[in-house]
């Protein structure tokens, strides 16, 4: 019998030597796919079970986060709990505005996490997908001080294809190719490409669509997913539907995700900034699709019409250039997660000082994948990151790459609607004493008697009664009161 997921159904039996009770889990559950994939990041501590409690998608509490899963988290990064996260989160790191940013404003980076945790990344499950924790920061190092945890999927999902075939999320950048800034949405543009169109299924984060630049980038046009095709990011993309069962019955987690365009470093991030403070040399000029806001002239190439890109689409908005700062679900640019030794490029760790090639790399994945960066001096070239981490560069219409996305998670928003578990025993035994017993008389109720409601039945369920004490089978019946689950 479900009454619902706050309760627990407890079956007793009263005999004159042993009453034996068994726990019975009763739960109405909605849940998720576990999807696991491969990967070429080897060095990593998984967080076994998935951060998103198993049934908040019916739950009537709007409680989310599974607490405990929370905890393990706080624990391998800090050692610590929620405070310390908080306390973390604000960690000085050099970050320079006048300067522009070369690192992340406040809090740790990959490479912090990795030193912090012998050496291991850490992978989280969230909607049955892993992803590696790439920093811990702030929204804004003089405003909001909550932590938000910055997250990048480990490898490339699965998907159904229009035949029912399983197959990797891929994309071009661009369905089309010209060497030319002095349009309205230049090939390598992320912001109007195919590839955040087929990221985010055509929908922004308002509901309204997401179109893409047609051939020769004077227009747009709809994306429409190919018919018969799945979609694997749906909980991160989508408007919160409700319905008479559910307050989020679509599963829709954006309420927890911060929009790059609210945090601060991603407001001035830049290729040029970064590779001068990492290799000490400007071989590397700023890249288009890096910051969300103006960068300085002197910053761009200067051998080119890329300023264009900026003074044309950028600066004033029209085009909608910075429009990929409002998703909330996004590909990382190669000044957050670094790059490998190019002719005279040195290589870097990027802003999130992750690993540069191999089994250790935050940009290791199990198929090469999309960077949103373009290149810094043409309009064709798009950046992508081989399976080893390696850097690669083609034209943004000439290949098939992997679709490997990021998010900010708000945990101030996830600790505030989590649930922690209630442990109780599969069963447990006491003697016949001719007086009333139940489970207030056990040593593991002390632990959860503020957190549930206790009831007794008779054996069928329907009727309610006294604490049991004559011989017979009862039922019992917990129901939590706070924010808690089984």
């Amino acid at each position: 019998m479900c009454r619902n997921y706050y309760r627990k159904k407890i079956f007793a039996i009263l005999t004159l030597l042993l009453a034996l009770i068994m726990l019975i889990y009763s739960l109405c559950l909605l849940g998720f796919e576990n999807k696991v994939y491969s990967a070429s990041l080897t060095n990593y501590d998984l967080i076994s079970n998935d951060l998103l409690l198993t049934d908040y998608v019916t739950r009537k509490d709007d409680k989310v986060f599974n607490g405990d899963v929370l905890a393990e988290l706080y624990k391998k990064l800090t050692d610590g709990d929620y405070s310390d996260i908080v306390e973390a989160s604000q960690t000085e790191t050099g970050y320079d505005e006048v300067s522009n940013t070369v690192a992340i404003h406040e809090g740790l980076n990959y490479g912090n996490i990795k030193s912090a945790n012998n050496g291991n990344a850490i992978v989280v499950k969230l909607g049955g997908f892993e992803w590696i924790v790439a920093s811990l920061t702030t929204a804004w190092k003089d405003a909001n001080k909550k932590p938000i945890l910055t997250l990048m999927l480990k490898d490339v999902p699965e998907i159904v294809d229009s035949e029912g075939e399983k197959v990797k999320f891929t994309s071009k950048f661009s369905q089309w190719s010209a060497n030319n800034f002095n349009v309205n949405y230049p090939t390598n543009m992320y912001s109007s490409s195919y590839l955040r169109a087929r990221l985010l299924d055509g929908v922004g984060y308002d509901g309204n669509p997401i179109k893409y630049s047609a051939s020769g980038g004077a227009s747009l046009i709809d994306y429409t997913r190919p018919t018969g095709e799945s979609y694997p990011f749906d909980i991160f993309t989508k408007q919160i539907t409700s319905d008479s069962q559910s307050n989020r019955a679509n599963g829709s987690i954006i309420d927890f995700l911060v929009q790059p365009k609210n945090v601060q470093y991603q407001l001035t991030e830049n290729m040029y900034d970064t590779n001068l403070a990492t290799s000490k040399n400007t071989t590397w000029f700023a890249c288009v699709n890096e910051a969300l806001s103006f960068i300085d002239n002197k910053k761009w190439y200067t051998g080119d019409s890329i300023k264009t890109v900026q003074t044309k689409t950028g600066l004033n908005g029209e085009q909608g250039y910075f429009d990929w700062g409002n998703d909330y679900i996004w590909l990382p640019g190669h000044s957050e997660v670094g790059w490998g030794n190019i002719s005279q490029r040195k290589s870097s760790g990027g802003i999130w000082n992750a690993e540069l090639e191999g089994a250790n790399s935050l940009r290791s994945s199990n198929i090469d994948s999309w960077l949103r960066t373009g290149w810094d001096n043409r309009a064709t070239p798009a950046c992508y990151t081989g399976s080893n981490g390696a850097h690669t560069t083609k034209d943004a219409d000439t290949v098939v790459n992997g679709i490997r996305p990021c998010i900010h998670l708000n945990l101030d928003m996830a600790e505030q609607s989590k649930a922690t578990s209630i442990d109780v025993p599969d069963e447990f035994s006491v003697n016949y004493n001719a007086s009333e017993q139940g489970a207030e008389e056990q040593s593991w109720y002390a632990d959860i008697k503020d957190k549930v409601e206790v009831k007794y039945y008779d054996e069928g369920g329907t009727t309610e009664i006294a604490k049991p004490k004559e011989v017979g089978k009862y039922e019992i019946e917990l129901k939590i009161k706070g924010d808690y689950f089984w």
